[in-house]
């Protein structure tokens, strides 16, 4: 019951998603579930704090860890990569070629954190490593999965094997040298607001509240509770 409140809570009208709209993402919940459940929220931030000393994380851990499944990537540890998007296939009425369909994808990992963190069998050990590894994956993953070039690729005869969600879909963003690809561009549209990492200073924290409960007021949850399915 308690990751049925998380992921309602979680599922929140938002924008898209290098680590500012991560961050708004959770940010969004970490209010909510303060308001609804404060247990359920100590719960969750104890869980999440196990692995904070292995990240950029200080004073809100909740919302910067949001980011932690992406800052990985910086050591190279990709094996996860393939958590990140799934392939819905957007077809081009000329393209008729056999596509691959991936099966361990972005669906198929949220499922695999929420067995986690509902698994009922009491280990012989500290599981809290675990835990944590998950609840952190799992805020991350949400968010990504409601980026639409993480939930599609585009098949046609420039692109027989897909776009990769957009990442093969070169163009020239004269804002931002960073986005040369429609993938990129779909990531950065909340950064205009200002690009925010981990560690949050007091001033990022204020901006990223704010503008959270600006989403929050513009799209209340009962404008959008017909579309939230968990």
């Amino acid at each position: 019951i308690a990751l049925s409140v998380f992921l309602v809570l979680l599922v929140t009208p938002s924008f898209s998603f290098w680590s500012t709209g991560h961050m708004i993402v959770s940010r969004i919940a970490y209010e909510e579930i303060k308001n609804k459940d404060p247990s359920l929220l100590a719960k969750i931030q104890s869980e999440i704090d196990v692995l904070k000393q292995y990240s950029k994380e200080k004073d809100h851990s909740f919302v910067e860890s949001a980011v932690w499944a992406d800052d990985n990537k910086e050591i190279a540890f990709n094996a996860m990569d393939g958590w990140h998007f799934m392939n819905t296939p957007v077809i081009d009425p000329d393209f008729h070629d056999d596509i691959y369909k991936e099966k361990m994808n972005v669906s198929w990992s949220i499922y695999q954190m929420k067995s986690t963190l509902t698994n009922k069998n009491k280990p012989s050990f500290d599981s809290n490593l675990a835990l944590s590894f998950a609840w952190r994956y799992l805020i991350h993953l949400v968010g990504d999965i409601h980026q639409p070039l993480h939930a599609s690729t585009y098949y046609s005869k420039q692109f027989p094997s897909g776009d990769k969600g957009g990442n093969d879909f070169k163009l020239v963003y004269p804002d931002n040298k960073d986005i040369t690809n429609l993938h990129a561009l779909w990531d950065a549209c909340v950064d205009q607001y200002g690009s925010m990492f981990a560690p949050l200073n007091s001033t990022e924290w204020s901006a990223l509240s704010a503008f959270a409960f600006n989403l929050t007021s513009v799209y209340p949850r009962l404008k959008v509770q017909d579309r939230v399915s968990v």
